[in-house]
């Protein structure tokens, strides 16, 4: 791919993802204001805590899972780079 096609590509991307947050931050908007109407001051603040903590937890855990990914295909080159009477056996 030409780098013009790349970044016609990230563009898109961008704009997609820009989108995407506009629905969501709108969506959060308008259950947010049905919460408030429903439930009482404290029980709306551990609501909004609630979807902040799941949102932030959920960013984590892909993080996690990235550096395990990152981790266990380190981890197969370096298997694969010893000779092979010191691989360890089947299984690691």
């Amino acid at each position: 791919r030409t780098l013009t096609e790349k970044r016609k590509l990230l563009m898109r991307q961008h704009d997609d993802a820009k989108e995407l947050k506009e629905n969501l931050d709108r969506r959060e908007r308008l259950v947010s204001g049905i919460m408030g109407a429903h439930l009482d001051a404290e029980s709306l603040d551990d609501y909004r805590h609630f979807v902040k903590m799941k949102s932030a937890l959920i960013i984590e855990q892909r993080k996690l899972e990235d550096k395990i990914k990152l981790g266990e295909e380190q981890l197969k080159c370096l298997i694969e780079s010893l000779p092979l009477e010191q691989r360890p056996p089947l299984g690691l």
